[in-house]
């Protein structure tokens, strides 16, 4: 049988955007229309069927919400869904139009061409599927467009594939977002259980047997976690393809609703709609409770961001929130239906997994989320990467109550940090000392660079050919009274993990330059040496980093090109948009550029199709292989050719005469070593 097109709306006061859009959409299966002003708008509709509305906010004096506000009002009209395409608005205008938005699907502009036509495509579908459904039974269409009922249509996989806008309102969404949505999340809290089990549901069970099913009063869940109570009727149908049940619902009693909204809020939090704190105690207690009564492990997962404060620091606290609801977005996605996702506050989530076949499981899923946390975001036209780090604590191993639980979690945590971030862990009874140790190390640390105890030693970078030195690199290290001497690696991790590596880093740069300053002065060749000067991603990321570092070289009448900036793969593998703009700053500037640890593996050979590299310094895990070691010996000397082959200069570092003489060999460039 042939049914009526889907009749769609196209509502903008510029020809020129109606005729865009228009043709954005003109091979999807459905009629448009163009209108240029509500008016025109309002009267097409009285004397047209029409599926669905595409309007631009840009209508004269506000003339598109005066729109949405008559169609959602009248009740010939309210069951249209409605795409607003808007321009980014304020605070205070959204909170005025806030109801208005709870109606219709939005878009900001400028609108990406392929999520317009995806939510075309799903409005498409929603009209095909209530045009099969008004064939089969004539009384669909007038329960369709009721005020007070919400309708659902419901594949064999419960499967949500038509909505009706009361459906939309109940459910606090629209009906193009309901679509694709379980029917079990619907009537089950289920923000952190993805899986269906449909075929078990014992609304399955009896339409399958043809029955209809009635229940007088239900939990409904909406999308933002608040609890209603309402009756449905679950009816099969026959004879459609993508259509097993019509789902018929009716809110009960809205005092208790939002007495219950109430109690559900107060445990979600505000900015992810995940479970809070609060809730995730509960969750861990509730949990342990039941794998001690059925004798099963269970784990608690605490996942981290690595380095998320430099987010907030470098591009604002309101991209930091947006990036932490995509991040709560993937965590849920990637657990089991019954496991459970919150948020502690911060960049700290705990996932909760039960009934584990073994421990080692937690750690799958751990580098899961690892994996999954280092892919790009794309926000707000900014590409961005983060790490992830995860803490392990398996019951009955690591804890026998919930608090405990958590508290091993975070220690585990903390070691994966130390260790170097991007990484899990699982808690074992040493790491209370090993915590213990590193929160006493942070304490001194703070003690030692107040009071200065943290010194620079210079290396020499020489000419690996001639032994003639060529630059001079500063190396920090600290006298602990009781661990004794600590080099660079032990400082800068523990620096950063309390938030000094900053000051740190900008103490060593004006060190630095100012003895390269007095070196320079002393010798009677005046030969000009190479400053190899690590720059850290809190560093890079503050808008006054560059005219400070500039203005920094005046001060000691030092040429740019005699300054190598050194930049770890991690850092260059970031993917900030912003860092990547002051990186080609700082070449133009006249400055060079070192890829430090080249080859440990953070970053990719796709780093120079983007930057011009100037040296590269191969990791030390490389260059201190066993004697006798081919595997390394090859991998060193592939590298060392690559990197001549991109005319890019390589530096090694070396302790031990025999140590230079083998990297002379493999004809590296220039040989870092203690200052002679």
């Amino acid at each position: 049988m042939d049914y009526r097109k889907a009749e769609i709306l196209i509502v903008d006061s510029i020809a020129e955007n109606r005729d865009t859009c228009a043709h954005l959409l003109e091979d999807l299966d459905a009629v448009f229309y163009l209108s240029e002003s509500m008016t025109h708008a309002l009267a097409h509709i009285a004397e047209n069927d029409v599926s669905a509305l595409v309007i631009s906010s840009d209508l004269s004096e506000n003339e598109g919400f005066a729109l949405i506000n008559r169609l959602l009002a009248g009740s010939e009209t309210r069951h249209i869904p409605i795409i607003l395409l808007l321009p980014h608005l304020s605070d205070e205008k959204r909170k005025l139009h806030e109801a208005l938005f709870a109606g219709v699907d939005f878009l900001y502009k400028p609108v990406a061409e392929k999520t317009l036509r995806s939510k075309v495509e799903h409005l498409i579908q929603l009209h095909r599927n209530r045009e099969v459904l008004k064939h089969l039974h004539d009384e669909s269409e007038k329960l369709f467009k009721a005020a007070d009922e919400g309708v659902l249509g419901i594949d064999s996989n419960g499967v949500v594939v038509l909505a009706n806008a009361s459906a939309g309102r109940l459910l606090g969404s629209t009906p193009t977002q309901l679509l694709g949505l379980y029917l079990e999340t619907i009537l089950e809290e289920a923000h952190h259980k993805l899986v269906s089990q449909w075929h078990e549901h014992p609304i399955y069970q009896a339409c399958r047997e043809g029955s209809i099913l009635h229940v007088k009063k239900s939990k409904f869940w909406r999308t933002d976690g608040a609890v209603f109570n309402a009756s449905f009727a679950a009816v099969p149908v026959s004879n459609m393809d993508e259509m097993d049940i019509v789902f018929a619902f009716k809110e009960l009693n809205k005092r208790n609703e939002r007495s219950e909204k109430v109690t559900a809020l107060s445990n979600r939090d505000h900015l992810t709609s995940l479970p809070n704190r609060a809730r995730s105690e509960e969750v861990i207690d509730e949990v342990l409770s039941k794998a001690k009564k059925n004798r099963e492990e269970m784990a608690v997962l605490l996942v981290n961001l690595d380095h998320f404060r430099y987010i907030n620091e470098g591009l604002g606290h309101d991209f930091g929130d947006r990036l932490l609801i995509e991040v709560a977005r993937r965590l849920q996605i990637l657990v089991r239906g019954e496991d459970f996702v919150g948020r502690l506050g911060g960049d700290e989530f705990p996932i909760v997994l039960e009934n584990l076949d073994a421990s080692e499981n937690a750690g799958v899923v751990a580098r899961k989320i690892i994996n999954e946390m280092a892919q790009p975001y794309l926000l707000d036209g900014h590409e961005v990467s983060i790490g992830a780090s995860v803490g392990i604590a398996v019951y009955p191993s690591c804890g026998n109550s919930g608090q405990e639980l958590l508290k091993n979690a975070a220690m585990a945590l903390k070691r994966a940090k130390v260790i170097g971030r991007n990484v899990y862990q699982y808690f074992t009874t040493e790491m209370n000392t090993q915590v213990v140790q590193w929160m006493r190390l942070e304490q001194d640390l703070r003690k030692a660079m107040e009071a200065k105890q943290v010194f620079i030693e210079y290396e020499e970078i020489s000419d690996a050919s001639t032994d003639i030195r060529v630059g001079l690199a500063p190396k920090i290290y600290w006298n602990h009274p009781d661990q004794g001497l600590l080099d660079e690696k032990t400082i800068v991790a523990t620096a950063d993990e309390i938030g000094l590596l900053a000051g740190l880093a900008d103490w060593v740069l004006d060190e630095a330059l100012q003895y390269l300053y007095g070196y320079q002065q002393i010798q009677s060749d005046g030969k000009k040496l190479n400053l190899f000067l690590e720059i850290y991603h809190c560093q890079l990321v503050k808008d006054d980093f560059l005219p400070k570092f500039l203005a920094s070289l005046h001060k000691y009448n030092l040429a740019p090109e005699n300054i190598v900036i050194v930049l770890s793969e991690k850092v260059l593998s970031s993917r900030s948009s912003s860092s990547e703009s002051k990186m080609g700053k700082l070449i133009q500037a006249g400055l060079k550029i070192a890829v430090k640890d080249f080859g440990s593996g953070y970053g990719s050979l796709a780093l120079f199709n983007k930057f011009k590299f100037h040296y590269v310094e191969i990791a030390d895990s490389l260059t201190q292989s066993e004697p006798g070691n081919e595997v390394g010996e090859v991998v060193l000397k592939s590298l060392i050719d690559l990197s001549h082959r991109l005319d890019v200069k390589v530096v090694v570092a070396a302790n031990q005469p025999a140590e230079t003489n083998y990297l002379r060999n493999l004809h590296c460039d220039y040989i870092q070593k203690p200052f002679r």
